[in-house]
């Protein structure tokens, strides 16, 4: 490339993840994860990460002990989407030195990648999370104290828990609870800049990215199958014939109650489930779902259920019939993470890779002979993964 402003590469990928890392909210609340293992031969959509759970533990009463196996839970985070965009430069690049190079292009180019990938990652791990709060048109500080409830329940910390709100709602939240309960510096930031900041045991972040979702015509069904402990599917039955099931949709099943993580003693409220991709049911209102988390027994210590569905047991959707809702999102940094890994320097023009707090992109710089224009080109490669669904709740506030 005929330009000064790019003769380092290195700087002006290191300065795009920069930007992208401070864009949206979302992808510096969650957790963050970068392979190496790619760094020299490069990897490419549908490689996998491995990545290690914490493992769990069962104790007993008595002299007598039973050793278990101690056991290492390993999740496959899949790289699934390669974003990319490229900008094409004629003469007029020439005139740009490096620093105005990130103000004007690498900045507002790392925002916009930052929002789109934390849209995406945002719908794909939401579909996870099966706590969830149901409320009515206003989001209320009950709603937020619920939702935190849940979370405890599940053994989730304290420190470090995030809210994601949808604008409106937080609008509507300031209007309502200002000045309420609240520390002088977090109501002055309520007049000032019409934010929450941090209340009911949350720091408060907004965001456009927030899916919304509807609920089918009919909501109670059965399952048909007695479930199978840890398994990924349920089939159900006895729904509104070809009716859609949303990813993210939330229900619940008769006889199956929580159970404390710590004591598995039931929690006398019913377990809940999400819903992970978008089916269309058959012309019969069966269908089988994708669902997480998954319903698991005694082994392991994984149990988390008072008992296991079982076939013709009655399903019910949370929220109501036909109704829409905009979602938030509850959570600690573990609930989620983002796996990225290093796209192939390519053999031509400059390329160059970086990566910064999890984040690793490449930035790639040719000339156009053809055309005399000068074409740059940014890449991150990523996947997404919900690895403690317990550890994040949903709250839904209905759409009217």
């Amino acid at each position: 490339m005929a330009t000064n402003a790019f003769k380092n590469t290195q700087l002006v990928v290191d300065g795009t993840i920069d930007a992208l890392h401070k864009g949206d909210p979302f992808i510096g609340l969650i957790d963050k994860q970068y392979d190496d293992k790619f760094a020299k031969a490069g990897a490419k959509v549908g490689a996998t990460i491995s990545i290690k759970k914490p493992a769990r533990f069962t104790t007993a009463v008595g002299a007598v002990t039973t050793p278990q196996d101690y056991v290492e839970e390993w999740v496959n985070l899949t790289l699934g989407t390669q974003r990319q965009g490229s900008m094409e430069f004629g003469s007029v690049e020439e005139t740009l030195d490096l620093n105005s190079f990130k103000k004007d292009v690498a900045d507002p180019f790392g925002m916009q990648m930052s929002n789109d990938i934390a849209e995406d990652v945002l719908s794909n791990v939401i579909t996870s999370v099966g706590n969830c709060i149901v409320s009515t048109s206003t989001l209320k500080q009950l709603d937020v104290v619920q939702a935190g409830v849940k979370m405890t329940q599940g053994t989730t910390p304290t420190a470090g828990r995030c809210l994601l709100i949808d604008p409106a709602d937080e609008g509507d939240y300031t209007i309502a609870n200002s000045g309420l309960f609240n520390p002088s510096s977090e109501i002055a930031k309520e007049f000032t800049e019409s934010a929450v900041g941090r209340a009911n045991g949350f720091d408060w972040f907004r965001s456009n990215n927030l899916p919304v979702i509807t609920m089918p015509a009919d909501i109670v069904g059965a399952v048909t199958t007695t479930y199978v402990a840890g398994a990924e599917t349920l089939v159900l039955k006895e729904f509104g014939a070809n009716q859609v099931i949303q990813a993210g949709t939330v229900f619940t099943m008769a006889a199956v109650n929580a159970v404390k993580t710590e004591s598995k003693t039931d929690l006398g409220f019913a377990f809940q489930v999400s819903v992970r991709s978008t089916i269309t049911l058959s012309g019969t209102g069966t269908g089988t779902v994708s669902i997480e988390p998954m319903f698991s027994s005694v082994e392991g210590g994984r149990q988390n259920v008072t008992a296991l569905p079982l076939a013709n047991a009655v399903v019910t959707l949370a929220g109501g019939a036909s109704k829409s809702y905009r979602q938030q999102l509850c959570f600690i940094k573990k609930a989620f993470t983002m796996g990225t890994a290093d796209l192939v320097n390519l053999m031509t023009g400059h390329s160059a890779r970086s990566n910064f707090d999890g984040i690793a992109g490449r930035f790639v710089q040719d000339g156009d002979a053809i055309n005399d224009t000068n074409i740059s080109r940014f890449d991150v490669l990523y996947g997404q993964r919900c690895l403690r669904p317990e550890y994040a709740c949903k709250i839904w506030v209905e759409v009217v």
